[in-house]
């Protein structure tokens, strides 16, 4: 419960430090009555902005390098599923 209550005082601005001052409140949180509020904007933020998570994990596949070759070659990409289902 910690954890969630602080990511709230966080996207309501407040920061544990000052390295985070440019960054603006997203939302309003009221401890007391345990409330949230959207600041204008938030919303149009929350759906142009996909954030750092992707969609769906892609791992690219190199071919091994020789002796011949300065890098290895890109073959493919395999799916984070594939990957995740095929280990031993």
């Amino acid at each position: 419960r910690s954890a969630y209550e602080a990511t709230l005082d966080l996207l309501s601005g407040k920061y544990p430090s000052t390295e985070f001052a440019e960054l603006r409140p997203r939302i309003v949180y009221d401890r007391d009555t345990g409330t949230l509020t959207s600041r204008p904007g938030a919303q149009r933020l929350a759906v142009t902005s996909g954030g750092a998570i992707p969609d769906r994990g892609m791992f690219t596949v190199f071919l091994a390098s020789s002796a011949d070759s300065e890098k290895p070659s890109r073959v493919g990409e395999l799916d984070e599923e594939m990957v995740y289902e095929s280990r031993p």
